[in-house]
């Protein structure tokens, strides 16, 4: 299942994309989804099983997000 962390400001989530793909992880640059906010932005998108590892090194690097959010049969779910 997929993934989606949403940021405060473009630059975090640039920082974000940036960093993921230099760990090698995969993800990619998406319109947040409308289950999650009706606003006007974009979101990265990774792989469920990557979680652990996306947390980590966003707390290494000190990159701010405001949710990572899965969107399932039931909704919408805030994991962090």
């Amino acid at each position: 299942m997929e993934l989606y962390l949403v940021f405060y400001s473009t630059h975090h989530l640039l920082r974000a994309e940036k960093a993921l793909r230099g760990a090698n992880l995969v993800c990619r640059l998406v319109p947040i989804p409308r289950q999650i906010t009706s606003d006007c932005g974009m979101a990265v998108s990774f792989a469920e099983e990557d979680l652990e590892r996306v947390q980590i090194l966003l707390d290494r690097l000190g990159v701010a997000h405001s949710g990572i959010y899965r969107i399932g049969p039931e909704g919408v779910e805030k994991l962090r």
